[in-house]
């Protein structure tokens, strides 16, 4: 019998968990070879960020590698919808079916290279690797698979925004949803320049004056609310969205960082949080965490007024997993979860705000109150274990796919393989900011860096959730994947300070002991 801490086994295993996307390779006839390439090569490349995010070490080769392989993975995504439009001139605008059938679409190398389908693979490519070239002059010590684990999640979003813009536009007969990839990809130009800008100029004496001001952060954050429920403006029915001119821009996105600069501030500051016995309850003193607890009230009110239920329920999440974490009170934790469950239960009754019973009818009966869910169900099934392939799929059916259901649109066109992959590239990256959260020798950067994993973790649990029925669909976005402007920036703002933070951090010891 092999001992559990043989080095055989452990080399067994670690060779094994490589060989589970192998079935993709031979498992049905009517997938494409490039389609199976893709979803082995996205499963691999997944498995591998996950075992490099528990033993990364600091070598600059490595980097370089798995930026070369996401720049290959989305210019194979790309591909396979170039190879769509050729099969189904559907899928692309203006080709007839004469066009589609020409030899010479695919025999001549100048027409693969004119085609605008290749020509956004390659531009994604040179546009990742001189960001990741500028990163690695900007921050030498920085954590290389944050922005690996990132740049997958936003090419692959991008693919699949490439592909679901012109066959909504034909669907819903709006030209408008034409142009969805390319106002996602001026915002994530937008986003790498914010990434770069964040390496650069925040040193650690800015991220020292960033942790004094945490209450000019929460008047921030109510004057943002408060600005937006009365100016913004309104859009499906709610005003959520500050304009500027012809771009809008949804505040509460904002709101949740500056929420996140507050709390980490106020946690640095308090390390001992006095408690009270009652019984046996550990309860914290109300005069140390009074503030913290006004502070909540008044960035959770002015949301849930405006009857965004998404955010109000993230914020709150957030609040309470941070309270959590600063703190070694666990009362509070199980007090708020139960509080969470009897102010559903109370909206839902009383029937105020009504978004709150609608969405909880939603989850309830989903065919019989949300045609979004029902669609979303036959993506999920259609796709089955490897997918129909990027662009002959029909995820355009399910209403507002590019910003709620892109998992859905992911499974139905690269299967259970290829949305699995995605979750693991989330727990890829989430790995990986917990260990420079625990690593952080500052209790102000651990704290930062524990707020950004629990947000976006947060957000991620919950849009799935929502998606696969296991919650209520709350309408907020997956991080890195979803279109919008705002998430996106939003999110390489949170990006680029956990590759600061990761600087000071020993990354050669991986895990601690």
């Amino acid at each position: 019998m092999i001992h559990s801490s043989s080095p055989l086994l452990r080399y067994l295993l670690r060779v094994g968990v490589y060989l589970l996307p192998l079935p993709a390779v031979f498992w049905g006839p009517e997938i494409s070879w490039s389609h199976r390439l893709l979803t082995v090569g996205l499963a691999w490349f997944a498995i591998h960020l996950v075992r490099c995010s528990f033993s990364w070490r600091k070598r600059t080769y490595r980097g370089i590698i798995g930026v070369l392989a996401v720049a290959v993975l989305v210019g194979c995504a790309f591909w396979e919808i170039h190879r769509a439009s050729v099969e189904d001139p559907l899928v692309e605008n203006g080709l007839t079916n004469q066009q589609a059938q020409r030899p010479e679409i695919l025999s001549s190398i100048g027409s693969l290279v004119h085609d605008p389908t290749i020509l956004w693979g390659i531009g994604f490519a040179v546009v990742l690797l001189f960001t990741y070239g500028l990163s690695r002059w900007l921050a030498p010590q920085g954590d290389d698979l944050l922005f690996i684990s990132a740049s997958v999640l936003i090419g692959l979003g991008l693919a699949v925004l490439y592909r679901l813009g012109p066959a909504e536009a034909a669907l819903r007969q709006q030209p408008a949803f034409q142009t969805l990839a390319l106002r996602q990809a001026v915002w994530i130009g937008f986003g790498f320049v914010i990434y770069l800008s964040i390496l650069y100029f925040v040193t650690e004496r800015v991220l020292l004056q960033i942790s004094r001001w945490k209450y000019i952060y929460i008047w921030l954050a109510v004057a943002l609310i408060l600005i937006t429920a009365l100016w913004g403006r309104k859009i499906n029915g709610r005003r959520l969205w500050l304009g500027i001119g012809p771009f809008t821009f949804q505040s509460i996105e904002l709101v949740k960082l500056l929420i996140l600069f507050f709390i980490a501030s106020y946690f640095s500051e308090r390390r001992f949080i006095p408690i009270r016995h009652l019984g046996r309850l550990h309860v914290p003193r109300l005069k140390t965490v009074g503030p913290y607890l006004l502070v909540w009230g008044l960035a959770l009110a002015p949301v849930f007024l405006q009857g965004d239920l998404g955010p109000t329920f993230l914020l709150f999440t957030v609040f309470l997993c941070m309270f959590y974490v600063g703190s070694p009170v666990r009362t509070p934790l199980v007090a708020g979860i139960l509080l969470t469950c009897m102010m559903g239960v109370v909206c839902y009754a009383w029937g105020k705000p009504t978004i709150v019973r609608t969405r909880v009818d939603m989850w309830l009966q989903p065919f019989s109150h949300c045609e979004s869910m029902t669609q979303a169900f036959w993506s999920f099934s259609a796709g089955g274990w490897f997918g129909t392939g990027l662009g002959k799929g029909m995820p355009e059916q399910i209403p507002v796919v590019h910003s709620d259901f892109n998992i859905a649109a992911i499974a139905e066109e690269l299967g259970l393989f290829g949305s699995l992959s995605v979750l693991l590239i989330y727990l890829a990256f989430f790995t990986r900011g917990y260990i420079i959260a625990i690593r952080s020798n500052d209790r102000f950067h651990t704290m930062l860096a524990t707020g950004i994993l629990v947000l976006l973790g947060m957000q991620t649990l919950i849009i799935l959730g929502g998606v696969t029925q296991l919650l209520p669909l709350t309408g907020i976005t997956m991080p890195f994947i979803s279109y919008g402007g705002s998430s996106m920036l939003v999110n390489f703002i949170m990006l680029g300070i956990l590759t600061k933070l990761s600087e000071g951090c020993d990354n050669h010891t991986i895990w601690p002991h």
